[in-house]
């Protein structure tokens, strides 16, 4: 366990190893004490031959971890998951295409669906979507 400060907050965080159904995972929690009320939860699970390769990246995530302003947070609306059937002539493209994101629209619904590169969608079958 190690004491962190994350922009002015005080965190803690821990790794480990586990084995998941997709093989062991390097595994990272972090927690940030918000206030006296609030404490967020941040998990990071890497294969353990790239953990060391996204150590930069993960450590951006973490410190990039601030307090919303109050005008931020009043702006924010949240965003809702919905399952919807597959169609036929739909593709992970077209869904992912109806989603609000402007970037990665495609690899936040493939993770959000546990779709590897290279699986199809069948007709019939239940998906998740991010809208509004």
């Amino acid at each position: 366990m190690e004491n962190l400060d994350i922009n002015g907050m005080a965190s803690a965080t821990g790794t480990g190893r586990l084995d998941s159904s997709l093989g062991p995972r390097d595994v990272r929690l972090l927690l940030i004490k918000g206030n006296d009320k609030h404490i967020f939860r941040m998990v990071f699970a890497t294969p353990p031959e790239i953990t060391d390769q996204l150590s930069i990246e993960l450590r951006r995530t973490t410190y990039s971890f601030r307090r919303l302003s109050r005008s931020e947070a009043n702006a924010t609306q949240p965003l809702k998951i919905r399952t919807v059937q597959v169609r036929p002539g739909d593709t992970i493209a077209s869904l992912a295409r109806r989603q609000p994101m402007e970037t990665y629209s495609e690899e936040w619904f493939r993770i959000l669906n546990s779709l590897e590169s290279g699986d199809a969608l069948i007709a019939g079958q239940t998906v998740k979507i991010i809208g509004d």
